[in-house]
């Protein structure tokens, strides 16, 4: 596998970025420190390549998605500063929405410092997935009440849901169902005895 510091020329081949970009998230899963000094030099001195990195599609994601759904905000401005558009769409993962935004899954994951930097740098706030959804759609199912209300207060709403609408999702969040919890009862029915 390719090593994402040894790009050479700005001629490299399609094969080569991809290789270098599964590098990349290698070291995003393994050793965060080492591919922020990495894509930082590799930004310097290949830009252009550096976007293509960022961006290829491998087996439906780009470094820049894993980024905003692993919430290393260091990371992900750095790939962000060669100029990759924040609206840009991942592919189609499996079993996940395909055409998700950053901010898709910044929202998914509740993380409103990635949020914030997100929308305060031009993303879409109603950005549509491949099935219709917005950001807030998935913090709304991840009952990640916070970014719901953050969501809110910049301007987001929900369309096209059929099981999500606009009204009551800070209520819906923050109402938890009682639950019976059996054991309980059980076991002080046995100290009775």
């Amino acid at each position: 596998m390719t090593n994402i510091g040894t790009v050479k020329s700005a001629n490299s081949g399609t094969q080569n970025v991809r290789d270098i970009a599964m590098a990349a998230m290698s070291l995003l899963r393994h050793n965060p420190k080492k591919l922020l000094k990495k894509a930082k030099r590799l930004v310097k001195e290949h830009p252009k390549i550096a976007r293509d990195v960022f961006c290829v599609d491998v087996e439906g994601w780009t470094l820049i998605h894993a980024c905003a759904l692993r919430g290393t905000k260091t990371i992900l401005k750095t790939l962000l500063s060669c100029g990759v558009d924040l609206n840009f769409e991942m592919g189609f993962p499996d079993g996940l929405p395909g055409n998700s935004t950053c901010l898709h899954l910044a929202a998914y994951r509740g993380d409103i410092k990635i949020i914030d930097y997100l929308l305060s740098h031009g993303a879409n706030i109603h950005a549509q997935d491949s099935q219709g959804h917005e950001p807030i759609f998935y913090a709304v199912k991840r009952n990640q009440t916070e970014t719901i209300l953050y969501l809110q207060d910049k301007g987001a709403y929900a369309t096209n849901h059929n099981d999500v609408t606009d009204r009551g999702f800070a209520d819906m969040v923050m109402t938890p169902e009682p639950k019976i919890r059996p054991f309980c009862f059980s076991f002080h029915a046995l100290k009775k005895s």
